[in-house]
């Protein structure tokens, strides 16, 4: 079924979370684990898209209130991290874990306090 995820029109099948645990064993595999953990409201709202045709590999989880939108992508091939929605992508790659403080302190920032920057939410 083609769903938009910010304008990307392709082939994504949804996935519930469990699908994607087991599917998904590339770079960044624990970090669903990890935001479960800090952010517990951020996780309760990630919904889980595995891409149809090309990059296949790769894990989609979007989040989306009525307040902030975005989409995690879990790229095993270049082993990042990509936080995007339509009006920025932040990428994190093998490195310190300052990186993946930023991610976190991104992810706080933006759907934990209310802020409205990340706010771009397209139904699926």
């Amino acid at each position: 079924m083609k769903h938009s995820i910010f304008g990307i029109m392709e082939e994504f099948i949804p996935e519930n979370p469990e699908e994607a645990d087991r599917r998904y064993s590339g770079f960044g595999k624990d970090l669903y684990r990890k935001i479960q953990q800090k952010f517990p409201d951020v996780f309760r709202n990630l919904h889980y898209y595995q891409r149809i045709g090309i990059r296949i590999e790769d894990s989609y989880a979007v989040y989306c209130n009525h307040e902030n939108s975005f989409c995690i992508q879990l790229d095993p091939l270049c082993e990042k991290i990509i936080l995007w929605n339509e009006e920025t992508q932040i990428e994190i790659g093998i490195g310190p874990m300052t990186n993946m403080e930023k991610l976190y302190n991104l992810l706080k920032m933006n759907c934990c306090t209310g802020n409205k920057h990340v706010n771009s939410c397209k139904k699926m």
